[in-house]
């Protein structure tokens, strides 16, 4: 595989050499100056043997007062779409060969989106959803996968084989979430069920889905 640096090299220069890098530049520019912490697109790039398609995902981080932008690239073989709201794999990656290389399913449902919606208003619930997403992957491993299953429901995908780990990573996570809006005076949680992929991921969506249930139900009693 050849590869390229392009340490050092003048913008203008790698944009000649690269004419789609002005695309990259644009991308970057658009999340620096917007409100967004995070930006989704689908690309494409022309090589000696045809177009590619890519997903890109980025993140703007602020560190000592400066802006940075970091950028994912995944390689899109089977063309699955991500949703364009939240940046993760659409459900049709259920579908996909690559469902494969994971052991885990665990199928999420926020707890308390609905009232923030219906006080605050669809473009309030949009970002929470894109904040909610941003916060769930910043917490997870590049081999973790996350898509939106529809809604609030959510699907994450681990290639782990212990079902303790998984059940304790979770609820960390849970935490941190719910910390997270905390600070932002925002009342938002989830329930979640976690299945086996072995049988495939038709009986592991059922299983999770009805563990979900079991769990948000029992949570409502406690509370």
């Amino acid at each position: 595989m050849l590869t390229t640096t392009l340490v050092n090299v003048p913008v203008e220069e790698v944009c000649r050499v690269f004419p789609d890098y002005r695309t990259c530049l644009a991308l970057d520019q658009e999340l620096l100056n917007g409100n967004s912490c995070f930006i989704m697109s689908n690309e494409t790039v022309e090589t000696e043997n045809g177009t590619s398609f890519f997903h890109t995902y980025r993140q703007k981080l602020t560190h000592f007062g400066q802006d940075f932008v970091i950028c994912s690239v995944y390689k899109d073989e089977n063309r699955i779409s991500v949703d364009k709201l939240t940046g993760c794999f659409n459900k049709e990656y259920l579908e996909s060969n690559e469902v494969k290389d994971h052991q885990k399913m665990v199928f999420v449902d926020l707890d308390g989106f609905k009232p923030i919606n219906d006080h605050y208003g669809h473009n309030k619930g949009d970002e929470v959803l894109r904040e909610f997403a941003f916060k769930m992957k910043s917490m997870l491993r590049e081999s973790d996968i996350m898509i939106r299953f529809g809604g609030d429901e959510f699907i994450l995908l681990f290639d782990s084989q212990l079902m303790d780990a998984v059940l304790k990573r979770m609820n960390k996570i849970r935490k941190n979430i719910e910390q997270h809006f905390a600070d932002l005076n925002l009342q938002l949680s989830f329930s979640y069920g976690v299945s086996t992929l072995e049988n495939g991921y038709k009986q592991a969506l059922e299983m999770a889905d009805k563990k979900m249930y079991q769990q948000k139900s029992e949570r409502k009693q406690i509370a």
